[in-house]
């Protein structure tokens, strides 16, 4: 049996976006990490927060059409890596965006 891996979900964007969160690999690609609040069964008084990086398009995009408690929804794949801080090892999971759709519009600043 083949393993699949994707998640869609629908939620607010729950952090500022400014353009200073684009950030560039070493490998020169655009990338952006955002935290997504998804509404706990039907509950408006519970979320979960779920991390979500993107790269490419879908980080220029977010930067240049995304404000703090816009809906959107979010195709894409569960990640995880290991790293380490300060000789502790850490470990992260995150959702990987393939495809982002927003909601609403931006207004000018």
């Amino acid at each position: 049996m083949m393993d699949i891996n994707q998640v869609i979900f629908t939620g607010h964007i729950c952090c500022k976006i400014t353009d200073n969160m684009l950030r560039k690999t070493r490998g020169g690609r655009e990338v952006i990490n955002i935290r997504i609040a998804v509404q706990k069964d039907n509950n408006p008084e519970e979320a979960d927060y779920i991390n979500c990086s993107a790269f490419g398009i879908n980080a220029r995009n977010i930067v240049k059409y995304s404000f703090e408690g816009q809906d959107v929804s979010i195709e894409g794949r569960i990640c995880s890596e290991n790293y380490i801080i300060s000789s502790e090892e850490k470990h992260r999971m995150y959702v990987l965006i393939n495809k982002i759709i927003f909601h609403g519009y931006k207004e000018d600043d």
